[in-house]
């Protein structure tokens, strides 16, 4: 029985790891899909205020402000076209809520085999499904950027005060089940 603890313990560590890395996935492009909102509309106004002014009779210097802009503001279109970030987010942010419940799931099923709740068959078949239900999420096709990855680590280093080697451990563990995994 050990042996499966053992397996299920290290199973959840990676499904916490992975939630928290497709959070931190999601919050990045979020962070970068307000920033070039926010670019194109800086840029929106400038070419309009550029245009205002030449026709005000500015000089025809002025000209090349909103040629400037309306370029910038081309290639970011262009750019969203092909890279949608605000649902590629949304698909991150999806996929770390779906591992939540995973991860949540392991910990009952761990809390149920340290009440000796549960028969090996019992447990060798809901391993098995959380497994599957882990991997369909693994093969999902979107990738973690590795900027998520490090800031999933630092992240669970700093929620729990560990040290690099601690994340590989049990220290990810509720403290009622770590105690066991010590006896």
């Amino acid at each position: 029985m050990d042996s499966i603890v053992s397996q299920l313990r290290e199973s959840y560590r990676r499904v916490v790891f992975a939630h928290k890395a497709h959070e931190k996935a999601s919050e990045l492009l979020h962070f970068r899909l307000r920033i070039i909102e926010n670019t194109q509309v800086l840029l929106s106004a400038l070419s309009i205020a550029g245009i205002i002014t030449i026709f005000l009779g500015g000089n025809q210097l002025m000209l090349l402000l909103p040629a400037l802009c309306c370029s910038v503001l081309f290639c970011l279109q262009v750019f969203f076209k092909k890279h949608d970030l605000g649902s590629i987010a949304e698909k991150h942010t999806e996929i770390s809520h779906d591992l939540w419940e995973i991860q949540e799931t392991y910990l009952s099923l761990l809390t149920d085999i340290d009440d000796g709740k549960l028969s090996r068959e019992q447990i060798e078949m809901e391993r098995d499904r959380l497994y599957h239900d882990f991997a369909a999420h693994l093969k999902c096709g979107i990738k973690l950027p590795e900027k998520a990855c490090r800031k999933a680590k630092r992240s669970l280093q700093e929620r729990d005060n560990l040290s690099p080697s601690d994340i590989s451990g049990d220290s990810l563990l509720p403290l009622y089940l770590q105690k066991k995994s010590a006896s």
